[in-house]
């Protein structure tokens, strides 16, 4: 993804998305998925979001570098080089996961 759209118009692509408008959009086989994967497209908006902001190239996965960013949708913590999900029960008490919930890379799951 940054290699493609690392100095791209994030205004231009998400009003592409929202319109469906991919006439304009060169013809490639990673294009034509875009057109057709919501979750792709959730990713695209997402990694505009945080591009000039957070260091994703350092991460696991985009997934996770977004999801445990400062953003509306976090969802992960992460600490000491582990990623966790915060359980409901509001006793601080955090589960490690050992995969990404989006792509299933594999991730740190203790002290290296």
């Amino acid at each position: 993804m940054r290699v493609v759209f690392a100095d791209a118009d994030a205004d231009y692509w998400r009003d592409s998305i929202v319109k469906g408008n991919w006439g304009p959009l060169p013809a490639s086989p990673s294009f034509d998925h875009l057109k057709d994967c919501d979750n792709c497209q959730t990713s695209l908006w997402q990694f505009f979001d945080i591009r000039g902001r957070v260091n994703y190239t350092t991460e696991p996965c985009f997934h996770v570098a977004y999801h445990s960013a400062d953003v509306p949708n976090r969802c992960l913590d992460k600490g000491l080089g582990l990623y966790s999900v915060a359980t409901m029960d509001k006793t601080g008490h955090e589960v490690v996961i050992a995969f990404c919930p989006w792509c299933g890379i594999g991730l740190p799951t203790g002290a290296s």
